[in-house]
C-alpha cells in the first residue's frame, strides 16, 4: 500500500514519460534497438540549387557538342571542296601510266583568256590542216621544200583580237600587225630539215571567245606532242618557226571608224606597222616590241620580261594612259601623248619602268582639253591651282643603267605637268622643253652617281610674246639643288604650274622578284 503512494517531495515531471512509455511500448523498443537512425533531410532551397547546377551543366555540354559537330561538318565540306578544285594526280612508278597521263594532258581544252577578270575558254576552232598542195583557205600550202603558208579569216563582228601562243614557251614565232580592210591572219612556217611532218605537232587555229560586252576573236599557236613521239619527231617540231601577219581593219563595213582592241602574248618579236590604229593595246611577251612611226592607240600597256624584251620605235597615244615596263631589257622609244577635248578634269598617266636596264624616252605632250580655269577669276585663285589638275603625270623608273628623259619641243600643256624620275645605281638626266614653267628639284645619293635637270637656252617664247627665258637656282647643297624655270621673270617662273623631280638613289642590294615589280598598266577602261 505504501509503495503506491508518492512521496510529497517527489517531482511529478516523470509522470508523462512513464505514461508515454507505457502507452507506446513497441515504438520505445524500436527506438532503443535501431543502430543507425535516419539523418535529417535537406531543405527545399538546397534541392533547388542542386537541380539548377545540374541543368546548367548539361545545357553547356549539349551546346559544346553541337558547336563541335558544326565545325567538323564545315571542315569536312571545305576539304571536300578543295579536293574537287585541285585534284592531286596519283604518283606512278611505271612508264605506262605516265604515257596515259601525257595523252590525257594533250586532250585538255585550250588555255583560257582573262577578259574583265573572268577566264573565257576559246571555242569553235578553225585550224590549219596539214594537207599540202591544197589551195583552200584553212589548209597549209607548201611553198618550197622547207616552208609552208596558211591563211585564216577572222569574223567581221569582233571588237577585240587576241594573238598568243597559249602560254607555251616552246613556240618560236614573231608577229607583224598591219592595217587593212579585213581581219585576216597569214602564217608562214619554216621547218628546215624537219619536213612537212613537223607541222603535225602544232595547232594553228582561230577561236571565238565571247564575253559580254566584247566579241573576241583569238588566234593561237600551240604545240601538241603526240603520244609515242620519238626524239627525232620532237626535235623536228622544235625547229619550226612561224612568221605571223595579222591584218586588222580600222573601219566597219559601213565606213565608220571603230578601232579594235589588241592583245598580244608570248611572241619573240612584235612589230606594229604604220597606219594601224587600235583602241587598247595590251602586250605581255618575252620578246621585243617595235612600233613604226604612224602607229596609234587610244591607250597602251606594254610589258616585257627577259633580255630580248626591248621596247623601241614611236608610239602615238590619244585619250588614254601609257604604261611600259621591262625586266632585263631597255626602253628606247618616243611617245606622243595627247589629252583630248572633254578631258579637262582628268590627268593622263605616263608610267615608264626599266628594271636592270637603260631607259631612254622622248615625250611629246599635247593638251587639247579646254582650260578648266576659264571661269575662275584671278582674284579668287591667281594661279588656278585648286581648280586645274595637271594635264600629265609622268613617272619614270630605272635601275643599274643610265636614264634619260626628254620633253620634245613642240609640246603644249598650259595646265602644267608633274614629273617624277628615279634612277637607282646610275645617273639620270631630265631635259625640259621650252613650255615647262615651274619649279624643279634634283637630289642624289651620297654615292654621287650623277645626273642633271637641263633646259635649252636661247629658244623663242612658245607663246610668241617675246619674253626672255629665265632659269633660277634657289639653293644648292652637296646632294642636290632647287630651282625654277619659266618666261618673263623669276616670280613667274616660281609660280609656274609644272613641277619636276629627279632622284638618284643607291640600292639596298635586296633580292627582287623577277616579275612582281612590274606595273600592270591597266588604266584603260
Amino acid at each position: 500500500m505504501s509503495s503506491s503512494v508518492p512521496h510529497p517531495h517527489t517531482k511529478r515531471d516523470d509522470a508523462p514519460q512513464r505514461e508515454s512509455s507505457a502507452a507506446y511500448p513497441l515504438a520505445q523498443a524500436l527506438d532503443d534497438n535501431d543502430p543507425d537512425p535516419d539523418p535529417p533531410t535537406d531543405s527545399r532551397a538546397v534541392l533547388i540549387a542542386r537541380y539548377s547546377v545540374n541543368t546548367l551543366f548539361w545545357t553547356l555540354a549539349v551546346v559544346l557538342v553541337a558547336f563541335a559537330a558544326v565545325q567538323c561538318d564545315r571542315y569536312l565540306a571545305l576539304r571536300l571542296r578543295e579536293a574537287h578544285a585541285r585534284p592531286r594526280p596519283p604518283i606512278y612508278s611505271g612508264p605506262a601510266p605516265a604515257e596515259d597521263m601525257r595523252a590525257q594532258l594533250d586532250r585538255l581544252v585550250t588555255a583560257p583568256i582573262t577578259l574583265g577578270g573572268v577566264d573565257v575558254y576559246p571555242t569553235a576552232p578553225i585550224c590549219l590542216r596539214s594537207g599540202f598542195g591544197l589551195p583552200d583557205a584553212g589548209d597549209w600550202t607548201a611553198l618550197d621544200r622547207g616552208s609552208s603558208w596558211g591563211h585564216l579569216d577572222f569574223t567581221c563582228d569582233a571588237r577585240a583580237y587576241v594573238v598568243d601562243t597559249g602560254f607555251d614557251a616552246n613556240v618560236s614565232a614573231e608577229v607583224h600587225v598591219v592595217p587593212g580592210s579585213d581581219a585576216t591572219v597569214d602564217v608562214a612556217a619554216s621547218y628546215g630539215v624537219g619536213g612537212k611532218g613537223a607541222l603535225d605537232a602544232y595547232e594553228v587555229c582561230i577561236y571565238r571567245a565571247d564575253a559580254a560586252p566584247l566579241t573576241v576573236d583569238v588566234f593561237r599557236i600551240q604545240r601538241r606532242i603526240p603520244v609515242g613521239a620519238t626524239d627525232t619527231t620532237k626535235d623536228a617540231s622544235s625547229s619550226v618557226r612561224f612568221n605571223v601577219t595579222l591584218q586588222l581593219p580600222t573601219l566597219t563595213r559601213t565606213g565608220d571608224a571603230m578601232p579594235r582592241a589588241l592583245r598580244i602574248g608570248r611572241y619573240e618579236a612584235v612589230t606594229l606597222h604604220a597606219g594601224l590604229t587600235v583602241r587598247d593595246l595590251d602586250i605581255y611577251t618575252p620578246g621585243s616590241v617595235h612600233a613604226q612611226s604612224g602607229f596609234a592607240a587610244r591607250g597602251m600597256s606594254v610589258r616585257t620580261y627577259g633580255p630580248r624584251g626591248n621596247v623601241t620605235g614611236r608610239f602615238a597615244v590619244a585619250a588614254g594612259h601609257v604604261g611600259v615596263g621591262t625586266y632585263g631589257a631597255g626602253v628606247d622609244a618616243r611617245f606622243d601623248v595627247t589629252r583630248r577635248q572633254g578631258e579637262d578634269g582628268r590627268t593622263r598617266m605616263v608610267v615608264l619602268e626599266a628594271y636592270d636596264a637603260p631607259l631612254n624616252a622622248m615625250l611629246k605632250l599635247v593638251d587639247e582639253a579646254a582650260d578648266s580655269c576659264a571661269r575662275v577669276s584671278a582674284s579668287a585663285d591667281p594661279h588656278c591651282m585648286r581648280y586645274r589638275p595637271f594635264a600629265f603625270d609622268i613617272r619614270a623608273t630605272s635601275s643599274s643603267h643610265p636614264q634619260e628623259l626628254t620633253l620634245v619641243e613642240g609640246s603644249s600643256y598650259p595646265p602644267g605637268i608633274t614629273i617624277h624620275a628615279r634612277a637607282t645605281d646610275a645617273a639620270a638626266v631630265l631635259r625640259l622643253d621650252s613650255s615647262f614653267k615651274g619649279t624643279y628639284h634634283f637630289r642624289t645619293a651620297k654615292n654621287h652617281y650623277g645626273g642633271e635637270i637641263m633646259s635649252k637656252e636661247g629658244v623663242r617664247d612658245p607663246e610668241g610674246r617675246g619674253r626672255e627665258k629665265v632659269k633660277i637656282r634657289d639653293a644648292r647643297t652637296q646632294y642636290g639643288y632647287f630651282g625654277a624655270t619659266g618666261w618673263g621673270s623669276g616670280r613667274a617662273a616660281r609660280k609656274g604650274a609644272s613641277y619636276a623631280e629627279v632622284a638618284v638613289d643607291a640600292s639596298l642590294k635586296a633580292t627582287t622578284d623577277g616579275e612582281g615589280w612590274l606595273w600592270d598598266g591597266r588604266f584603260n577602261g
